[in-house]
């Protein structure tokens, strides 16, 4: 009992990175096995998307228990402004999922997912952005790129939930809620972004251990694009300006594409960091740039870009593959 406890305690929201970089491997697959016409990636799609809902429910009763065996220190976490911005996740991880679940035409139940997921991450957000103006609890070396993850949820919003609402049942309450959580996400995406950047340029380096969080802003970008391509597809007339913005962030996740990869090289050369939850920060930023970069080559059909698709998803099953074996190594190895 005690060990149980123990490892109760010990439990990290972030676990539901697991269910995000899964469920973005799964949708990339999707995308790819109809671009492609590929029967084996359709089917490992269709093995992905049950493993990610079971994986969802053996990380949500340990965070639920979290919250019940210790309340108190789990409102300390929430509270703390770098290990709080990680409670978005389970709101992350649903949206996220509810997407794989619709591809695989489970709409009612993709449905209830989108909306947990969607009210999850507004309220969190919410939360942790009220105790940031009220709690004067941050310094310059808190930020970091999880920051990212509640914007990166927001925008996930939309671009999720557009996907499965029909031309014939456009509600005006489902389309208040998509402009609130783009506009609120995006623009504090570059807010935080200036933050950000100056806390890197001009302050301390993250340390060593942190450095796979480093891919997080990846993560806004692919969902900002994914928005704009799914939202405008309702207003074709449009779709130019959306284009047009998309394109901007495209450029700007390519650049930070090369820069995470030169950043990590150099860490790995010359600093020490174990495995941790966190190193599934390389999959699903990854994952969903390249979910919005095959949502966007779907208007503008390079064959540059799809070209660099291949190589990114190839880079995300490797990734995704090295992060299940240490997870695994790692959760056998508490067990000695």
């Amino acid at each position: 009992m005690r060990g149980f406890k123990s490892v109760i305690r010990s439990f990290s929201p972030s676990w539901f990175a697991v269910v995000m970089g899964t469920g973005v491997f799964a949708t990339s697959t999707y995308l790819l096995s109809i671009i492609l016409n590929s029967n084996i990636l359709m089917e490992l799609f269709k093995c992905l998307t049950p493993l990610n809902f079971i994986l969802f429910f053996v990380i949500f009763v340990p965070w639920i228990l979290k919250w019940l065996v210790f309340p108190l220190e789990s409102i300390e976490n929430f509270k703390h402004p770098v290990e709080g911005n990680f409670y978005v996740t389970i709101g992350i991880g649903a949206l996220v999922l509810s997407m794989n679940l619709f591809l695989m035409n489970l709409d009612s139940v993709a449905l209830a997912f989108w909306i947990f997921g969607s009210l999850a991450v507004v309220v969190i957000q919410i939360a942790l952005m009220f105790l940031t103006f009220v709690g004067k609890r941050v310094r310059l070396e808190h930020i970091s790129p999880v920051w990212f993850l509640s914007t990166t949820g927001l925008l996930l919003i939309p671009s999720v939930g557009v996907a499965m609402i029909s031309s014939n049942d456009i509600n005006s309450y489902y389309f208040l809620l998509f402009d609130f959580a783009f506009g609120t996400g995006f623009l504090l995406y570059l807010y935080l972004m200036a933050i950000w950047l100056y806390r890197f340029i001009l302050h301390e380096p993250i340390k060593g251990d942190l450095i796979p969080l480093f891919w997080i802003n990846m993560g806004p970008i692919g969902a900002g694009i994914t928005s704009l391509m799914t939202y405008f597809s309702f207003y074709p007339e449009e779709m130019g300006s959306a284009v047009f913005f998309a394109i901007i962030l495209l450029g700007f996740g390519l650049w930070w594409f090369l820069m995470s990869v030169m950043v990590i090289v150099y860490y790995i050369r010359n600093v020490s960091f174990s495995y941790r939850s966190i190193w599934w920060s390389f999959t699903f930023p990854l994952g969903q740039f390249l979910v919005g970069m095959l949502y966007l080559n779907d208007y503008l059909k390079y064959e540059s870009l799809f070209l660099i698709s291949i190589i990114l998803y190839a880079a995300l099953i490797f990734l995704w593959t090295l992060n299940i074996i240490l997870t695994l190594k790692s959760f056998f190895l508490r067990r000695k």
